[in-house]
């Protein structure tokens, strides 16, 4: 029987040396051994779940801009209805509030943004159930409160309707979210609805889009939006103007305010969206982070230049250059805003605006329920315009803060988690 040979000093140090070389190199490769590849399973650290965050990140600062937007708009339409002709003129809050209709403008670029963030991650997460959940979550945040204001507003505002021998033709168009194409129905229930339609159509557009959307950088989306929406409008003011209203609406603005018109307020939102979405290394928001309090002042300075264009024309659909091009100069100050919100939330300015951001929140209900609080009350009070703004404003939140809380937010758990 063979016996080991005894090592020599300088054979047992190499020995030793050769031992802890292959000590390290275990200790070395052993992360590599973790993470070799199984099958059907992701192992690239840069897509893994839990790696970093893809699409939209929560930004609350939003929820401060839906806020202003949402009231923004009661202010208007209540200096609009009650007939508020003292309503100040000669500072710039007091203007903003006069040309509050620009609130919905920014609605739309906020939301494309948020759609087109949500669809991306739905894509690219569940591309399988993408269809049903992404038509899920917009549908039980949008149907259920337009239905039930749209029946309060038939049953208190206007009861005679249901004699109307169009009644059923109005009330179907509503109920399928119809009701914008035409000028007879556009604004019959509930006027500010008109825009649920617009909105809803861009909801189906995202639907179809959002598999497709990242093969096209941000810069081409921008660009097309805004060729469409600039001819479109372009097409309509050719056509329509000189015919003033039909059905007192404004037949320029009827056509413009279609979804080919609005394309390029969605568009600004969506290429955002693209932006933050393809950021994995998050380069975007880091250098929004470090340019934070550069972005408000350029949104005013970009707002004070846009506005000094509108303020010497008394009537913005009568000019052409203003229809077809000043729309996309609005459109594009309403995203300098949405990226200001993107751009701070600091924890100590987000404790401040808490109230904005919860008027954000319940600023769906805020924007349907105000137009039929403000009929409601117009013939409460004859003559006293601000009385009758604060009984409408305090009502509108009441409601808006129940619907939220005991319809809205129920719904939407409820259909998120049947799907």
């Amino acid at each position: 029987m063979d016996t080991e040979k005894p090592h020599s000093p300088r054979e047992r140090v190499t020995i030793s040396t050769a031992r802890s070389a292959l000590a390290r190199a275990d200790q070395l490769t052993e992360p590599a051994k973790a993470s070799r590849p199984r099958p059907g399973l992701r192992v690239d650290q840069a897509s893994a779940p839990g790696s970093r965050t893809r699409g939209m990140e929560i930004f609350p600062g939003l929820d401060i801009l839906r806020g202003i937007a949402a009231t923004t708009i009661v202010v208007y339409h209540s200096i609009h209805f009650f007939e508020w002709t003292s309503f100040p003129t000669t500072n710039p809050l007091a203007l903003w509030f006069r040309v509050g209709w620009i609130g919905v403008d920014l609605f739309f670029v906020i939301s494309g943004l948020v759609i087109a963030s949500s669809a991306l991650s739905l894509w690219e997460r569940k591309p399988e159930l993408y269809t049903r959940e992404y038509l899920n979550r917009r549908l039980s945040r949008i149907v259920p409160l337009h239905y039930l204001t749209c029946l309060l507003y038939l049953l208190f505002i206007i009861p005679g309707m249901v004699k109307h021998p169009q009644f059923w033709w109005h009330a179907v168009t509503h109920l399928t979210f119809l009701h914008g194409f035409s000028p007879l129905s556009m604004g019959s229930i509930d006027g500010p609805n008109w825009s649920l339609a617009i909105e809803i159509q861009f909801y189906l557009l995202i639907l179809f889009l959002a598999p497709f959307l990242m093969r096209f950088r941000p810069l081409y989306v921008v660009a097309g939006s805004i060729a469409i929406g600039c001819a479109w409008r372009a097409v309509v003011f050719a056509l329509v103007h000189g015919r003033t209203t039909r059905e007192g609406i404004n037949l320029t603005w009827f056509g413009v305010s279609q979804l080919p018109g609005m394309l390029d307020h969605f568009g600004f939102g969506v290429a955002l969206a693209m932006v933050f979405h393809g950021d994995t290394s998050g380069r975007v928001r880091a250098f929004l982070r470090k340019t934070r309090w550069l972005w408000p002042v350029a949104t005013a300075a970009a707002a004070y230049a846009v506005m000094s264009i509108y303020w010497p024309r008394s009537e913005l659909w009568h000019s052409w250059k203003m229809v077809v091009f000043w729309r996309t100069l609005l459109a594009g100050t309403c995203l300098m805003a949405v990226i200001t919100a993107c751009a701070i939330h600091d924890r100590w300015f987000l404790r401040l605006a808490w109230p904005l951001r919860y008027l954000g929140t319940i600023s769906y209900g805020i924007y349907l329920w105000h137009s039929l609080v403000i009929m409601s009350f117009k013939p409460v009070f004859p003559g006293e315009p601000q009385r009758a703004f604060l009984w409408t404003m305090a009502m509108t939140l009441i409601l808006a803060s129940l619907s939220w809380h005991f319809l809205e937010k129920p719904m939407m758990a409820r259909f998120r988690k049947a799907s």
